[in-house]
């Protein structure tokens, strides 16, 4: 099962908190399969300093694949930008970039999260 949180941090400018990453926890990916998420459901938020310290993959921008209203993950992908970097079985978290799921989909999600 997925979890789902958004990362917040305060922006230099007006103090107000931005998201900035989409942290994906599960307790095993499929690495062969491509991943989707619905990103309008209600997430999780955060900040940074509250995640644990488990190995996380940043997800590369050329991995999303937009499917309609759906965020796709291309876990073969992923797999395969550093595969000297990790052991991918003991990967539990992926991180997303809010700016690279805003390009991919379209959309301002800031405006969404913005608290």
């Amino acid at each position: 099962m997925l979890k789902v949180k958004v990362v917040y941090e305060e922006s230099g400018e007006d103090d107000y908190l931005m998201p900035v990453w989409m942290i994906i926890d599960c307790h095993s990916f499929d690495w062969n399969k491509t991943l989707y998420i619905n990103i309008r459901a209600p997430f999780e938020r955060t900040m940074i300093d509250d995640l644990d310290d488990r190995i996380a993959a940043i997800v590369p921008d050329s991995s999303y694949i937009r499917h309609h209203d759906t965020l796709g993950i291309s876990l073969p992908h992923v797999s395969q930008a550093d595969p000297a970097l990790f052991n991918f079985s003991e990967i539990h978290r992926l991180m997303l970039r809010i700016s690279d799921i805003e390009d991919v989909m379209q959309y301002d999600l800031r405006k969404t999260f913005i608290f």
